[in-house]
């Protein structure tokens, strides 16, 4: 695995499984590669979205009858 690999959210979840097991992950509902492409009516009722290349954009969801999918889709 490369440096590259190790900060990236997504690629590292496979290094994590084969070193000391799936089970110290937290369950993965989807991947997008864009924001256009995540279904929100099918997301559960709370959930989290992260960029898998940085630290600081992480969206938590705790209600989504009160969540702006509208704002949160322009969130950088």
């Amino acid at each position: 695995m490369t440096l590259k690999n190790y900060v990236d959210k997504y690629n590292v979840r496979q290094y994590i499984k084969t070193k000391i097991g799936e089970e110290h992950l937290i369950p993965l509902i989807a991947v997008y590669q864009s924001v256009e492409q995540i279904d929100f009516d099918s997301l559960p009722n709370q959930f989290v979205l992260k960029c898998s290349h940085d630290s600081g954009s992480t969206i938590i969801c705790k209600d989504k009858a009160e969540f702006d999918f509208e704002k949160a889709k322009k969130i950088p």
